[in-house]
């Protein structure tokens, strides 16, 4: 199965968002090492896990990473996956979504609205807040209302509830 650099990069960005809300210590794949090594519990004692398995998950990093605000999350399938390919994926990304959305860290799915096959059935089934429209200036605005708190479909899709979420009280 050949993935892009980007959906590789943000499958990492939310298996360590998976890992780190599970409290520094959580099953995970494989990080290093021979193929037959299988899963290992990793237990954080000093430092961030996103410190110690930088040099694994990015050929380029810099900063500090620390906690996130939000979660942005793109889908995109290769075409090509056999059944089995096609099973294990599944299993993988709806391992991330339960992560992702175990930590009520607000997170956000997204598409263009020339996205095909559609993958807002798979966020709202994952009870992620949803925008179809991202390559339009009102998609981008329900992303940033989305991660700031929003619930719902946004877009111009037939699945979208509405175009833009309605506006959010200040926090006081």
């Amino acid at each position: 199965m050949k993935l892009s650099t980007e959906a590789i990069v943000a499958a990492a960005i939310a298996v360590i968002f998976a890992v780190l809300s599970l409290g520094g210590m959580a099953a995970t794949g494989k990080l290093g090492g021979k193929r037959t090594d299988g899963p290992k519990a990793v237990a954080v004692v000093r430092g961030t896990l996103v410190d110690k398995v930088r040099g694994h998950l990015f050929s380029r990093a810099s900063g500090n990473f620390g906690a996130l605000d939000g979660v942005i999350v793109v889908r995109d399938q290769p075409e090509d996956m056999g059944p089995v390919q096609r099973s294990k994926a599944g299993q993988l990304e709806s391992a991330l979504m339960s992560g992702i959305t175990a930590t009520r860290t607000p997170a956000v799915g997204i598409e263009a609205t020339t996205s095909e096959p559609s993958s807002i059935s798979f966020f709202q089934s994952n009870d992620l807040s949803s925008v179809d429209d991202v390559d339009l200036v009102a998609g981008r605005l329900a992303t940033v209302y989305a991660l700031l708190g929003a619930e719902g479909s946004f877009g111009v899709k037939s699945s979208a509830d509405r175009l833009l979420p309605d506006l959010l009280a200040p926090h006081e």
